[in-house]
């Protein structure tokens, strides 16, 4: 015990300074429409309903957002509360790191390197800093895969329970659980003792959890005639189902989003890996369960990159990131290369992974922006453009932007100001925001932008910046 809160300590201690560094930081990205217009909506209305407004609707179950909005009712409505609410889902998944690695490297000393391998993915410090239903998403996952491995039911139960409550793309997450708990099973116990066992309470966990989410979305369908989406949705785009050649081609963003933010370091690493050592790899009994694990989540989770159009963001993989980062781990620590060496595999693969929150593409490729730490000078460049608006009497209603600085401000920064921008309409609003971080001006736009306006105010960092943009008279 005393080993493990020696390895535990320091990343529990790095996690917490971190919250506490981005707790004034206002809702960014997706988590404005997925966690807090729900949260204001149900601590204004006191909770009589669990069925959100159309215009915030997603078709998800918003338990996040009743969450937060309980938590604002105990402890005061601010962000500070907002952000030390995910504090236990964030210190979770490093426990729930540390029990999976502990499982697959034996060496205390390597189990630290794996750690701080698979935690400094850019995706995944960039969500555990946002008030984010992925890290939730993320926990719940660890927890069940590691109560497979510890064949603790309980816990699985527990974890998927909240797979279920959290969001839709738990269903997914749910299925490649339920296949790698399959699939180990039958490895361990032979197919008739797994068929003996199927139908009884070994995977009763998996009903009522099913259940509970199929009742609430019955329920939401009683009440709003719709499920999943509905014609007049904001996110009905997102949810379109995808062509023939859109399947090659999302197939590619799939490769990307794993290669992406410095992620090509430990697929290079592992690839170079699993070639020099395949022989000596496939002698350690622990080897294949997890390669089947790896290669579950993979095929479960492309499904849903191919199917849908656009539903290809890079936080959706972040199971998948980890177990390649944990692959990658395993495969050095058993590699046959002195102990020496592989501290410097893992030391070249960490920095590696880390410049991946230095990448800025340019302006007219689409970026994700909630992947990677890049986007922190926003808050503070937001902050200031807001503060020059109202220096110089410049009225928010006819300022025209898009996604992610759209919405009531009182929803974004948590305070009692009911303003907000317009939806762009370049060539026609006398004052357009743009920054680096929108991604939904077209090219043609951008170039407008160019030809039609001039600059009335620029803010920069090294990797974000904000323009003011005034019509040409």
């Amino acid at each position: 015990m005393k080993q493990h809160l020696k390895i535990l300590f320091p990343f529990f201690l790095f996690f917490i300074a971190l919250i506490f560094f981005v707790s004034n930081n206002f809702f960014f990205w997706d988590t404005i429409h997925l966690v807090s217009a729900p949260a204001h909506f149900f601590y204004e209305n006191n909770f009589k309903t669990l069925i959100l407004p159309a215009e915030i609707d997603t078709g998800h179950i918003p338990t996040l957002g009743y969450y937060i909005a309980l938590v604002w009712k105990v402890f005061g409505k601010n962000l500070v509360v907002a952000h030390l609410a995910m504090l236990p889902f964030v210190l979770g998944i490093v426990f729930q790191v540390f029990l999976l690695v502990k499982h697959f490297v034996s060496s205390p000393n390597f189990v630290v390197w794996a750690m701080m391998l698979i935690l400094s993915d850019a995706t995944l410090l960039s969500q555990m800093i946002l008030i984010s239903p992925d890290i939730v998403l993320l926990f719940f996952f660890l927890l069940g895969l590691n109560a497979i491995i510890s064949q603790k039911r309980n816990f699985l139960l527990l974890a998927l329970f909240g797979l279920f409550l959290i969001s839709m793309r738990g269903i997914v997450v749910v299925f490649s659980i339920l296949l790698i708990d399959i699939i180990l099973s039958i490895r361990k116990e032979g197919f008739n003792d797994f068929l003996s066992q199927f139908f009884k309470k070994k995977y009763i966990a998996y009903i009522a959890p099913f259940l509970l989410f199929l009742t609430y979305h019955y329920f939401h369908y009683i009440e709003t005639g719709w499920v999943w989406t509905h014609p007049d949705s904001a996110w009905k785009p997102g949810r379109e189902t995808n062509s023939f050649g859109g399947l090659f081609y999302n197939l590619g963003i799939f490769s990307w989003r794993i290669l992406d933010f410095g992620r090509v370091f430990i697929v290079i690493g592992l690839s170079l890996l699993l070639f020099l050592n395949k022989k000596s790899l496939f002698q350690h009994k622990k080897t294949i369960p997890l390669l089947i694990i790896v290669g579950i989540v993979c095929c479960i989770f492309i499904i849903p990159f191919l199917y849908y159009k656009t539903l290809t963001q890079h936080r959706y993989l972040l199971p998948l990131y980890f177990l390649i980062a944990l692959l990658a781990s395993y495969c050095i620590h058993h590699a046959f290369f002195s102990n020496r060496v592989k501290t410097s595999i893992f030391s070249i693969l960490i920095l590696g992974v880390l410049t991946g929150n230095f990448l800025v593409y340019p302006d007219k490729i689409a970026q994700g922006w909630d992947a990677s730490l890049a986007h922190i000078p926003f808050y503070s460049l937001q902050q200031k453009m807001n503060t020059y608006l109202d220096k110089n009497q410049i009225t928010f209603s006819e300022v025209g932007t898009a996604f992610p600085m759209l919405g009531e401000h009182s929803v974004i920064f948590v305070n009692n100001d009911i303003r907000s921008f317009k939806p762009k309409e370049v060539g026609k609003d006398t004052y357009i925001l743009y920054s680096n971080v929108n991604n939904d001006f077209s090219d043609s736009e951008l170039n407008r932008l160019s030809n039609q306006y001039i600059i009335e105010k620029k803010i920069t960092s090294p990797t974000i910046y904000l323009c003011l943009f005034k019509l040409k008279k």
